[in-house]
């Protein structure tokens, strides 16, 4: 079955997906992509760089039961004017930052919309189709977080060169004013709870909670320093450091798309192993390399896997969810996600502060690893109220 008669086609809420979810995800990639110039202009060590990030996701992390809820309160269409605004006031925040105190303040503002991007996408889809069409539509509007890094690994470096920096991080603000005029296509319930508190307040166990903590840690370590790596490693221009971290996102967007139409139900979580376990030795390959060209295929690997696990969960979350609150529920899941992204970040940052790079890349091989060993098959979940 796809979508209810009278109701938005399936192809734009894919779109209108996709946008929103690039318009709520660009900042930190923007930001990886300019870190070389922020770390000079901004005095900044990697360390704090990287605590930067933390702050992003961890306001992330403190919004997300208030996302949940506003978004199943309010429907996706007012929670998406939410993070449109939000979106474009982090944006304006960061193009006029002078010191790290101000780039922290853009991550803390943006936080909310973070918070609110897949909740609002998920409900989106959720209220309007169901099975096959559903499953689809996730993989495709999964595509927008690597898609957010194809635009700043594209043409953030472009758009610096023309504009400066400050200059491109305002160019960004197009993709926010595109989701506001898409929003107002849609057609069909916009997904709002009844008046009056939510009923059924059902806490599932995914099975799928550590291994979520365990990809926010290894991707906030990967989208925050990858750029830098390559630059200080095998003195690559930005350009071409931009363009690797770009293939990380396109073959993350093919990846999203593939496992979203291979997963549900029972194979989700196998799927989710194989991954994984792909992604630690993507990983441990990049802390062994020691020539640029090699860098390309692990990112290839990486991108694959690491960066392509979310369809999946979000399926979980869509498929599993028979409350109503599937922003609530969206909301739940993804907060382990930016939990992990809060300790990434940082963690990395002084592993590579005081180890270097390799090291930090060996760390988070092995967290891939027990990230696997953390999964649980569907049927030992549990659902408590």
């Amino acid at each position: 079955p796809g979508s209810s008669p009278g109701s938005t086609s399936p192809a734009l809420i894919g779109l209108v997906s996709l946008v929103l979810m690039m318009a709520g995800t660009t900042w930190p990639f923007v930001v990886a992509v300019l870190a070389p110039i922020l770390r000079d202009e901004l005095d900044l060590s990697t360390t704090l760089l990287g605590v930067a990030y933390g702050v992003y996701y961890l306001s992330s992390s403190l919004w997300s039961t208030v996302a949940g809820r506003l978004v199943d309160r309010g429907g996706f269409r007012v929670a998406a004017t939410v993070l449109i605004t939000v979106s474009i006031a982090q944006h304006v925040l960061l193009s006029g930052a002078r010191s790290w105190l101000q780039l922290a303040a853009s991550g803390a503002v943006g936080g909310l919309g973070l918070a609110l991007v897949n909740p609002v996408t998920n409900t989106l889809i959720g209220t309007l189709l169901r099975g096959r069409s559903a499953r689809a539509v996730v993989g495709v509007k999964q595509t927008g977080v690597p898609l957010s890094a194809v635009f700043a690994g594209t043409l953030t470096p472009a758009a610096t060169l023309a504009l400066g920096w400050r200059g491109s991080v305002l160019s960004t603000i197009m993709i926010s004013v595109l989701g506001a005029l898409l929003v107002l296509t849609v057609r069909g319930n916009s997904g709002a709870a009844p008046l009056g508190p939510i009923s059924a307040q059902i806490r599932q166990r995914f099975g799928i909670e550590r291994y979520v903590l365990a990809m926010g840690i290894i991707a906030s370590g990967i989208n925050g320093y990858l750029v830098l790596f390559i630059v200080d490693a095998f003195q690559s221009s930005l350009q071409r450091a931009g363009a690797i971290t770009a293939t990380v996102a396109v073959s993350g967007a093919v990846g999203r798309i593939v496992w979203a139409s291979l997963g549900g139900g029972t194979r989700t979580v196998p799927i989710l192993r194989v991954l994984g376990t792909a992604g630690g030795l993507g990983l441990a390959a990049l802390a062994l390399i020691t020539f640029e060209s090699g860098v390309w295929v692990a990112a290839v690997i990486i991108g694959l896997t690491i960066q392509a696990w979310q369809s999946l969960g979000m399926i979980t979350v869509i498929e599993a969810d028979a409350s109503g609150t599937i922003g609530a529920s969206s909301a739940r899941v993804l907060r382990d996600f930016y939990i992990g992204f809060v300790i990434g970040a940082p963690l990395a940052g002084l592993i590579i502060d005081r180890f270097g790079f390799r090291a930090a890349w060996a760390v988070l091989a092995a967290v891939a690893l027990l990230a696997v060993v953390s999964l649980r098959d569907p049927a030992d979940r549990t659902t408590v109220s």
